[in-house]
């Protein structure tokens, strides 16, 4: 049951992704810089950011991991507990758009011009801990459909369950603090570089 959950998850992330390339792969002929991406992060945000590097780049270190860290545990908390609470359907649901706007984000860097050993060196170090942590994060939002499954057969509640899925919730959290450290260094070392 545990690889059913685990397979739809990786599958649900590798359809937003696919589904990103299917859309983007005609306007990779045409003039692409001129199109506008979906990005997490603003322009204006960007620059502010730049900003305030150059004034205290600790200071701008530190406000970037507890952005990327509250935005991940955001995430974690959708896909876990949202997920199980609608019977895992907005798991799958948030794991294809987040399949999308990842493969999106790194479409627009390699067609802007950046490098490809500059967007490799961005993510290698963070983004399979990310990703581990957000599928670990789906599989005990996908818990909900088999809970709601047994309370239909059975008309009880399975209070253990319930309580092994929050425990369950601490180490893929942990990943997601730890992927939130190494982007924030990787980021802040390559910038003083």
């Amino acid at each position: 049951m545990l690889l059913r959950k685990i397979v739809i998850s990786v599958i649900a992330f590798a359809v937003g992704s696919i589904a990103n390339i299917y859309l983007n792969i005609s306007s990779l002929n045409s003039d692409i810089k001129r199109q506008a991406y979906y990005t997490e992060i603003s322009p204006e945000e960007v620059e502010n950011n730049l900003d305030e590097e150059k004034s205290n780049k600790i200071v701008a270190a530190l406000k970037t991991f507890a952005k990327i860290f509250l935005n991940n545990f955001i995430v974690g908390i959708l896909l876990s507990i949202v997920g199980f609470l609608t019977g895992g359907v907005l798991s799958v649901v948030y794991l294809i758009f987040n399949g999308f706007f990842i493969t999106n984000s790194i479409m627009l860097a390699l067609i802007t011009g950046n490098p490809t050993a500059e967007i490799i060196s961005l993510l290698i170090y963070h983004a399979p801990f990310e990703i581990v942590a957000l599928i670990w994060l789906s599989v005990i939002g996908l818990g909900g459909f088999s809970f709601y499954r047994k309370i239909l057969k059975s008309d009880y509640i399975d209070k253990l369950q319930i309580k092994t899925s929050l425990r369950q919730l601490l180490y893929p959290n942990l990943l997601l603090l730890f992927a939130a450290t190494v982007e924030t260094l990787s980021g802040y070392f390559q910038n003083m570089i």
